[in-house]
């Protein structure tokens, strides 16, 4: 394709001076000649050509610009002309006289430009009337050629030819004529640039490491602080990579406050991503004339953000230094989030903690872990000294003509090498004509240390004329050359050889493997190799300045034994198969060559020096003499010019598919001798290495699979694991001693790795002993299990990390298929794999050993569908080390060859091994193939699905399975033998190195050749012929393998395959039977038995257009096993796409082994006229595991109650002993509880009929709770006394409750609410007591409780006026409760990382073998545990919060996500179904989407609807009755029982948005304009008036409503747009559910559960059903009995649960009510047998994506959706979440006494221990205000007395909850920045101390608006009021506005596990609003007014 563009002239000119055009297509421009004209017509007459590797689309742009050039100004903008490829997309041509416009002023000019453009297709469709030489170089005179002496003397052509054959070559250049003679060099030059620009073009990647996908990084500038400077107006500038954006400038301050989010979007590959540098910059005078002056900067890569959390920091304040003077001291602090994304990745937010005064913490800064603030200058001194073996770089044609002329032959390269670092970049100078050139330079790199980058990237290049180009790229990792531990290193590398890979060394123009040369990808050659050091250097002084700066300059060259002492080597390959060989290349004789670095590439290693392969092979022919060779006299024999390769051989082939090399029982060998420098110790340490990661890997792979598959016992196995971790790594001090002593070529770098290693193996083998060192009791169980796993992986990736050796030795070994003179494929093996040592633990793997491998085609053509074909599978034996152990070289090769003369001498030093090796002895084999069925396959065909066949391949043998038309899981069932399989060598060597069965899956197409879907390898059991046929070694199982397609999963298959050696026909006749029908023998399938396969059909949805016409009659046949189940056809779509008859059934045979089972293939046809049926789409289920029903008994009624958080909920269960309800309350010593229980329950009783209780009531109750909460030991047992029974109302529906045999529950049962003294929310416990001799009766007693307001809670609680309160109230309330659930989570992780930090110091220091866990039995601590569990955890609060304000649920992610509710398809499935091929690539970008990401974006052009319903699958008949969510009894009926009707239903749908979070900017600058649209069906509401102006993070407060149509309208998208005041607004993300599912669904996801009952306020019941209809309904579908109600009382099948019995009315008054406790059983209805989470009053969190970009995430919504069926009562109006302004409060605190205050000084005169206490406090936001009290001296009790008051004057928003305060950003601002912080106060109490700094003794950090009640003595103050996990009462001192009480100081030491008690405080704190604090003020400390009594 091409697109050629002839600039013509122009005319209308103004002015004078030189015209040029400058014209712009994709990123390229091109320039026409400058010509001066004073007229005003001015002619170019210039062709242009992009030869672009893609078609035009018909939206892109051709920029064209007309630029002046005078005499003073250059390059003078007049005007432009943009033109649109449309037409010429569709014409081929254009011809354009148009004016010119000046975009600046979008006005146009006269001028008028005249262009022609022409357009050539790739497929020809388009400009294929044109002639080629249209295309062609313009021929001016007639060609100079001459056939027979080449190009002519008299020619002086351009070099259009580089790297073309010499017929393209002749071709091209008849077109040429020949001009202007006298200016070669720049017509040479002028044409390598157009050569350049043809063919330097990126490449297309398909590899995954190499594809490029979309990536997103976000930079969130929240603050800075600290910034230096005076009256400065700041603003923040943020680079990454080349791109630049701008915070807004913030006047006159050295805080800014910013909240600004930046998003860069890149589509490249990842590690292109990684080498992009962040740099944060605080600048001052930026504009857009002037960049501004930076102030300090903080820069990393994003390689070193891959390595953070969740590839996260978040609330991190970034160090600023300044560049131009690094050792000048911090500059400021920024306080950032940054995040980096790719497709399918979900970027998770964390909840924001108070770290706002914490910015200078270690752990707030965005550093390393251990890393301070305060950097040092370093210099990272990289010397470049020489180069060696460089490749040719330009044409060899080229270089011969120029020898002609200049009698001489220069090398063809002129390379330097380039560095960049940490965004840095320095170069050498050019060596030209150089191959091995000599720099001896150094790069010097300044930067602050340690640097955050994370990698060095070295690029050598060699210089063109025009472009220069990349010879190949090494990266050196900083954290792999450097250790930041205690006893770590600077990084160091070298001096040491850097091998470099890329393309083939053979010079060619078109560059097909350049991208190869970047270091994407493997390199399929050696490209040379360069000698560098590096070297770090830390400045000495702080007082030393330096700047951010690169400095080159020479360095004195090193000693030639620097790298090592070179040795031999020797290098040997023997080729036993070559079998697989594309039919493509078998038509010529084919070689392979054998190499390693340039040594045995005879075809292009050696510069340009090559020769053919005809050559070569004339050059070998050689005479190997008789006699025997002396070592002292040399080799009498000629040296081999191809050693290296074997002869050429043409292939045979049995069949037209593949060939094969016929070797028989000759085998081709080849060799290699070379020098190098010896530095195999390397070598060998990673053997080492690896051999310990690699025994631990396969271990830990064993445990998972045993996990997998639910086996028992998975810790013993850990354990076996574990021991031979630790014997391995106790085995590397031994073996790796040897590698301290010193030997040529060593480096600092090899000394301190070998000591970290042996220090990191040493510390493994002690963490991770199996055993306790005092006994034999394993340190791994059952309960520890999953936390020691976890620990084995991290220790795997630690060992992997420290086995790379990033200083090379030996280069990769190559070896090469050599067709023709053309190489074809290749593979690469490590040169440490091939190594060979004398000690089996450090030899490589695959030294001396027979391996399969697959050649593949070099770089891009390995991907894709040119990469699916194998090029040849080849046997071979390899074998490399040092020569003087050569002898040694046929240790690993397989006995039975023929002992040659050659291979006796080769104990001579200089002896060659033999070329062939002869095999005399053989052996027969028969390959048995048991193929059973596939599944997972790839649809090639239109229809979605394929027609598998599969090919079994085995040497050169071959044979079919039979075809299965349309399906994915074919089912063969097939048994194929394979006779008379010769085997050369002994029959053990085949038990050793079992030969290789390949499958390839195919598709049959009718028209034209089968479509490759994909191959598997496997190897077989092999049975010799003296072995027993018998277990357990036979018969073999049934095993899935994986199917590939290129590095794609491509499904699995399930075969056997066993290998027997035949001896003779008797022998035949004694193997195991095969049935006559060729289907596997029974021993060989799995086990069956009788299941029952139960489907629900229940609809279609979203159906596509088939052949362009609507599906109106669809019907589902869902086959399994190949047997069919069909669906009933539904009428029409349109009316009700739902089908009549929903359930059917099947009963059939299935493997026992559920991993046997067969997939389930789901087609929907569409069934049209004339009895015609078309295939719509498909769906496959791999696997039945979730839809399998297990049938399980009841589980039996225990005697405990619900830990429901207070909501006293009991199961009845016949005891005779008193037993504590909650979880963790102990019994107390009955013989002293007895009395007290009597008399509260007599209390109770007397109480039954009130609706309050006296105090004398209350107190009792609250004595016995608070003395049951204490848990005391419990020393005997006393049966309490008899009681009466109790009496009160029973309601049952009408009818009165009487007790029934089997309800399980016996007389005396009895409920008693705990009402704390103190007015707090009502907190239900139970106890259950069996009193003998009452009568029966199952009639609970009333609820004792407190008087009640309307929305819950007591009157002493609701001082605060719930006018005030509304829905936001509630949301606030609970994303407070969130944060300080994810504090405390934060606050431990700290203390733990402190914990094992010290513990990893004191372990260092150790001498006794002492291993971590040895003290508790796990080396785990209880803190790291206690973390992990709650890791998943969202501490909402106590549902019963003692706070007055209700609160919701608030869920992270979509309600689907939620693992409760399980997606909603509990009973209900989608499947999407496709139709058309499935991808073509290797890496499907959709592969990268995980999780429910996959069904958004499965592929817009294959997904053609869903299909609904589900499955079940059980064994039938079942034996036993088992518990479904329907009550299901498969005695009685189907499993789908009790489902709802399918027909359509009227709902009344309700969406609510609460706001946007983080949405991608959509203006340019920086910004969005954001408003909603909701669309249910073809509704759609547009809120575009009410859009919000500037802002990524809006709050909408938008309800919507619809009435829709189920199940034709139950599609839900909420879009997020941009507004634009011009053109068309931009969808900034999207999101869709799916409302049919919520609405059927068991967890009721209609309309959310409240936590709490209420008729009025900013808390009504929303729903159109009461709890009680809820309940009961609920009861009636799970097959319960009804509800049983008594007041406060509710039974539920065997459960009791207690509430409120009144509620009140509209005037406040008490009315009973039976709904408070209908709702606290429906908030516990997943306790019920056949009961599930109801989805409570929430907001779900959901991710905004763009169809343009998909799996990018957009944003993030926060939102609900609410449903109510039309056929019931209309609900109430929605709820109301329009966003309300900050109240002056104050807050007086008066610090009355201390007690039990910690004492750590010691009295100078009595040596007693006191302290010197007084108490500092403050409030956040608020700190320069802190205030202390005076200080109480020599305190030697603890105790302290102040009288001292804290006055903290504050503004309040109570809709969030947080402090406000505003300033202004200058002066001249005309609005206050907001700053808003949760009110928090912060009591330390301290230790004044006169000569040293303070010590602080304890701390407490009050929440104001939750922290619990204080104690009315100091002896009820303890550590149990921190707790947060409900069991304290919370208080809010915005409604107390008064409290006084004692609180624990408490401090946690880095020893310490938990936080320790250090005092206690005696507080009053008050709270005054604004107003009533001004009339009644109150002096500090103790002044007037108000003022305090000075404590006596």
């Amino acid at each position: 394709m091409s697109l050629v563009i002839v600039v013509k002239s122009a005319w209308k000119l103004r002015g004078r001076g030189g015209r040029q055009v400058k014209v712009t297509f994709r990123g390229n421009h091109q320039y026409t000649e400058i010509v001066k004209s004073r007229d005003k017509e001015v002619t170019w007459e210039q062709q242009f050509e992009w030869p672009v590797g893609s078609d035009l689309d018909s939206d892109e742009v051709i920029d064209i610009v007309l630029l002046n050039h005078g005499k003073i100004r250059t390059n003078v903008y007049v005007g432009q002309l943009q033109i649109i490829t449309q037409d010429l997309v569709k014409y081929g041509e254009l011809y354009i006289n148009e004016p010119l416009l000046d975009a600046r002023k979008n006005t146009p000019l006269e001028t008028m430009l005249s262009i022609d453009l022409l357009y050539y297709s790739t497929d020809g469709k388009v400009g294929y009337h044109w002639t080629h030489e249209r295309f062609a170089p313009i021929v001016e005179e007639e060609d100079w050629w001459d056939d027979d002496d080449g190009l002519s003397r008299r020619s002086s052509m351009k070099s259009v030819g580089l790297g073309m054959g010499l017929k393209q070559f002749k071709k091209f250049a008849k077109r040429k004529k020949r001009k202007n003679y006298d200016n070669d060099d720049e017509d040479e030059d002028e044409e390598k640039a157009r050569m350049s620009k043809l063919y330097n073009k990126k490449p297309t990647l398909e590899d995954a490491t190499l594809v490029p996908h979309n990536w997103q990084v976000n930079v969130t500038i929240i603050e800075a602080r600290q910034l230096a400077g005076v009256d400065i107006s700041p603003a923040i500038r943020v680079t990454v990579g080349d791109d630049i954006k701008y915070t807004a400038v913030k006047k006159s301050t050295s805080v800014p406050y910013f909240d600004e989010l930046m998003v860069f979007d890149y589509h490249c590959a990842q590690a292109t991503l990684f080498d992009k540098v962040v740099k944060i910059q605080a600048v001052v005078g930026h504009s857009r004339l002037n960049k501004g002056h930076v102030i300090g900067q903080f820069k990393f890569d994003i390689g070193t953000l891959h390595l953070a959390q969740d590839h996260m920091y978040y609330h991190k304040w970034a160090v600023l230094i300044d560049p131009d003077d690094i050792n000048g001291g911090i500059k400021g602090y920024v306080k950032t989030n940054i995040s980096y994304f790719g497709k399918g990745e979900i970027l998770k937010t964390p909840v924001a903690i108070d770290d706002d005064n914490n910015f200078d913490k270690e752990e707030n800064l965005l550093l390393p872990e251990g890393m301070k603030p305060e950097r040092s200058m370093g210099e990272f001194i990289v010397r470049i000294f020489r180069a060696e073996d460089l490749p040719v770089m330009n044409s060899v044609m080229l270089a011969n003509v120029k020898k002609v002329f200049t009698r001489s032959m220069k090398d063809l390269v002129d390379p330097y090498v380039v560095v960049y670092f940490a965004g840095q970049t320095g170069k050498t100078t050019v060596k030209s004509n150089k191959y091995n050139p000599f720099w001896n330079e150094q790069i010097v790199f300044k930067e602050n240390f340690p640097p955050l980058s994370r990698r060095m990237k070295i690029e050598l290049k060699d210089r063109n004329g025009v472009i220069d180009e990349l010879i190949a790229t090494h990266f050196i990792d900083m954290t792999r050359i450097s250790n930041n531990g205690h006893k770590g290193f600077l990084p160091t590398f070298g001096p040491s050889w850097i091998n470099l890979y890329g393309s083939m060394r053979g010079y060619s123009a078109l560059r097909d493997h350049s991208h190869l040369n970047q270091g994407l990808g493997e390199g399929c050659m050696f490209r040379g190799r360069i000698l560098i050091a590096v070297e770090t250097k830390i400045a000495d002084s702080s007082l030393e300045s330096g700047s951010i700066s690169v400095k080159e300059s020479p360095t004195l060259p090193i000693s030639e034994t620097a790298p090592g002492i070179k040795e031999d080597f020797f290098l040997f390959g023997c080729f036993l198969n070559a079998t697989m060989i594309d039919k493509k290349i078998g038509e010529k004789p084919i070689s392979f060559e054998l190499s390693i670095g340039t040594h045995g590439n005879h075809l292009d290693g050696q510069g340009a020096d090559v020769k053919t392969m005809e050559e070569l092979f004339k050059l070998s022919e050689v005479i190997v003499p008789t006699e025997e060779v002396e070592e002292d006299e040399g080799s009498k024999t000629t040296p081999s010019k191809i050693e290296s390769m074997t002869y050429p051989i043409l292939p045979r082939t049995n069949d037209k598919y593949y060939h094969y090399m016929p070797y028989e029982e000759k085998k081709p060998c080849a060799h290699v001798r070379f020098k190098w420098e010896n530095l195999v110790t390397r070598l060998y340490d990673q053997n080492t290495y690896y051999r310990i990661a690699d025994n631990l890997e396969e271990g830990l792979g064993k445990v998972s699979d045993r996990v997998m598959k639910e086996k028992p016992h998975p810790e013993k196995l850990l354990i076996k694991v574990m021991e031979q971790l630790c014997k391995d790594c106790n085995d590397v001090v031994r073996l790796t001693s040897d590698s301290g002593r010193h030997y040529p070529g060593k480096t600092n770098l090899d000394k301190e790795r070998h000591k970290r290693i042996l220090k990191e193996t040493g510390k493994i083998a002690k963490q991770f002993r199996p055993y306790k060192k005092s006994s034999n009791r394993p340190l791994v169980t059952a309960a520890n299990f999953k936390d020691k796993l976890k620990e084995c992986h991290t220790a795997l990736k630690k060992l992997q990390h420290l086995a790379r050796e990033p200083q090379d030795n030996l280069p990769d070994v190559f070896i090469w298929m050599i067709s023709g003179e053309k190489r074809i494929a290749y593979y690469r093996i490590p040169a440490r794999k091939l190594m060979y040592s004398q000690d089996d633990e450090e030899m490589g793997r695959l030294c001396g050993r027979v391996q399969t491998f697959f050649l593949r085609l070099p770089g891009k053509k390995s991907t894709g569908k040119s990469g699916w074909n194998i090029q040849c599978k080849l046997q071979v034996y390899l074998w490399l080390g040092l020569a003087r152990y050569k002898r040694e070289f046929l240790q690993g090769l397989p006995a039975g060859y023929e002992v040659t003369p050659e291979i006796t001498r080769m104990s001579k030093s200089k002896a060659n091994p033999p070329s062939i090796i002869t095999y005399r002895e053989k052996h027969k084999y028969e390959l048995r193939a048991h193929l059973y069925q596939a599944r997972a396959l790839i649809g090639s065909d239109d229809s979605g699905l394929s027609d598998p066949f599969a090919r079994i391949v085995f040497g050169n043998q071959y044979q079919f399975t039979e075809v299965v038309n349309e399906t994915l899981s074919p089912r063969w069932d097939q048994t194929f033998v394979f006779h008379d399989h010769i085997i050369y060598g002994p029959a053990d060597a085949v038990k050793q190195y079992p030969p290789m069965i390949v499958v390839e899956v195919y598709d049959e197409d009718k028209v034209g050749k089968a479509e490759f879907l994909g191959r598997g390898l496997a190897n077989p059991v092999i049975k010799m012929k003296n072995q027993a046929y018998k277990e357990p070694h036979f018969p073999p199982m049934l095993e899935w393998f994986h199917i590939y397609r290129g590095r794609s999963r491509a499904g699995e298959l399930l075969a056997a395959f066993e290998l027997f050696e035949i001896e003779d026909q008797h022998h035949f006749q004694k193997l195991p039977p095969l049935p006559d029908d060729g289907h596997l023998p029974d021993y060989i399938k799995p086990e069956v038995c009788q299941y029952r396969i139960e489907m629900l059909f229940w609809g279609v949805r979203m159906m596509k257009r088939l052949q362009l016409m609507q599906v109106d009659n669809p019907k589902v046949d869902i086959e399994i096993g190949g047997h069919t189940v069909h669906s009933s056809m539904i009428e029409n779509t349109t009316k009700n796409p739902n089908f009549s008859n929903p359930v059917k059934y099947l009963d059939l045979e299935l493997p026992v082994n559920e991993d046997y089972c067969p997939p389930v293939n789901i087609r929907v046809m569409d069934c049209r006229r004339f009895g015609r049926v078309a295939l719509v789409g498909t769906h496959t289920v791999p696997t039945l595991r979730r839809f399998r029903y297990n049938p399980k008994k009841p589980k039996p009624v225990a005697n405990k109650s619900n830990n429901g958080n207070g909501n006293g909920n009991t199961e009845v269960n016949p005891s005779n002993k008193i037993k504590s309800v909650k979880t963790g309350v102990l019994e107390e010593k009955k013989n002293m509880v007895k009395k007290e229980v009597t008399e509260v329950i007599e209390n109770t009783l007397n109480e039954d009929k009130k609706d309050t209780v006296s105090i004398s009531s209350k107190t009792s109750i609250m004595k016995l709770g608070l003395k049951m909460l204490k848990g005391h030991t419990n020393e005997s047992e006393h049966t309490p006394p008899p009681l009466p029974p109790p009496s009160g109302e029973v309601i049952k529906g009408t009818a009165q409750l009487e007790s029934k045999e089997g309800d399980g529950q016996k007389s005396g049962d009895i409920v008693i609410m705990i009402t704390p003294e103190d007015g707090q929310t009502t907190k239900a416990e139970s106890v259950n007591v069996d009193i003998p001799g009452t009568s029966e009766t199952n009639e609970p007693p009333p609820a004792v409780e407190a008087p009640e307001t309307k929305n819950g809670g007591s009157k002493k609680e609701q001082e605060i006026d719930e006018s005030e309160l509304d829905w936001w109230s509630k949301y606030y309330e609970t994303k407070k409760d969130i944060a300080r659930a994810e504090q405390r989570k934060a606050l431990r992780r700290a203390e733990m990382k402190k914990k094992n930090k010290k513990k990893c110091n004191d372990e260092e220091e150790e001498t006794d073998d002492h291993v971590p866990g040895d003290d508790d039995g796990d080396s785990e601590s209880d803190g790291d545990r206690k973390v992990q569990m709650e890791d998943g955890e969202v501490d909402q609060g106590d549902p019963e919060s003692k706070l007055n304000i209700c609160k919701i649920k608030i869920y992270p992610s979509a309600l689907e996500s939620v693992p409760e509710f399980n997606g909603f398809k509990e009973w209900l499935n989608t499947f999407e179904l496709y139709r058309g091929k499935n991808g073509n690539g290797d890496d499907d970008e959709d592969s990268r989407l995980v999780g429910a990401l996959k069904l958004l974006w499965p592929s817009a052009t294959r997904l053609v609807g869903y299909f609904k319903g589900s499955l079940s699958i059980y064994k039938y008949p079942l034996t036993e009755d088992g518990i479904n969510p329907f009550g299901f009894n498969p005695r009685e009926g189907s499993y789908f029982t009790g489902l709802p009707k399918n027909d359509p239903i009227n709902v009344l749908v309700r969406v609510y948005i609460v706001k946007a979070l983080n949405l991608h900017p959509a203006d340019l600058n920086g910004k969005a304009d954001p408003y909603i649209v909701v669309q249910v069906g073809k509704q759609k509401i547009s809120d575009k008036e009410n859009y919000i102006s500037k802002n990524l993070n809006p709050v909408f407060g938008k309800s919507f409503e619809f009435e829709a149509l189920f199940p034709q309208e139950s599609g839900l998208i909420v879009q997020v747009f941009d507004w634009d005041m011009i053109g068309r607004n931009d969808l900034i993300g999207e999101t869709k559910i799916d409302l049919e599912n919520r609405f059927f669904s068991r967890h009721r996801a209609l309309c959310g559960i409240a936590q709490h009952y209420a008729t009025h306020g900013y808390n009504r019941w929303r729903d159109n059903l009461k709890p009680t209809q809820i309940l009961a309904k609920l009861c009636k579908i799970a097959k319960m009995n009804e509800p049983e109600y008594s007041p406060g009382v509710v039974k539920v099948g065997h459960k009791i649960y207690t509430g409120k019995k009144q509620i009140p009315d509209d005037d406040g008054r008490l009315m009973n009510s039976y709904e408070p406790v209908a709702l606290e059983a429906l908030k516990h209805w997943e306790d019920m047998p056949r009961g599930c989470k109801l989805v409570p009053e929430h907001v779900e969190t959901r991710s905004l994506f763009n169809p343009s970009v998909p799996g990018i995430e957009q944003g993030k919504l926060e939102m609900w959706v609410e449903m109510f069926p039309m056929d019931l009562p209309r609900p109430l109006a929605p709820v109301s979440i329009t966003p309300r302004k900050p109240l002056k409060y104050e807050l007086r605190v008066i610090i009355w006494n201390t007690e039990d205050v910690v004492l750590e000084d010691r009295s100078a005169l009595t040596g007693e221990a006191m302290s010197d206490i007084y108490v500092k406090g403050w409030v956040i936001g608020a700190q320069d205000d802190k205030q202390e009290t005076d200080v109480h001296y020599s305190s030697m009790t603890g105790e302290g007395y102040f009288n001292w008051r804290f006055v903290f004057p504050f503004e309040y928003l109570n809709l969030e909850e947080k402090i406000v305060y505003s300033k202004k950003e200058s002066e001249y601002a005309l609005d206050q920045t907001e700053y808003k912080l949760p009110p928090r106060l912060t009591l330390q109490v301290w230790d004044a101390d006169a000569f040293s700094a303070n010590d602080i003794l304890g701390t407490i950090v009050l929440d104001l608006n939750r922290f619990p009640r204080g104690a009315k003595d100091s002896k009820k103050c303890t550590m149990k009021m921190l707790k947060r996990d409900g069991s304290v009462p919370m208080v809010s001192l915005f409604k107390l506005k008064k409290t006084r009480g004692w609180w624990p100081f408490t401090r946690k030491r880095d020893f310490d596990d938990e936080p320790k008690l250090t005092g206690k405080v005696e507080a009053e704190l008050t709270l005054l609003p604004g107003e009533e604090a001004d009339k009644n003020p109150a002096g500090l400390a103790r002044k007037e007014p108000d003022p305090l009594d000075k404590p006596k």
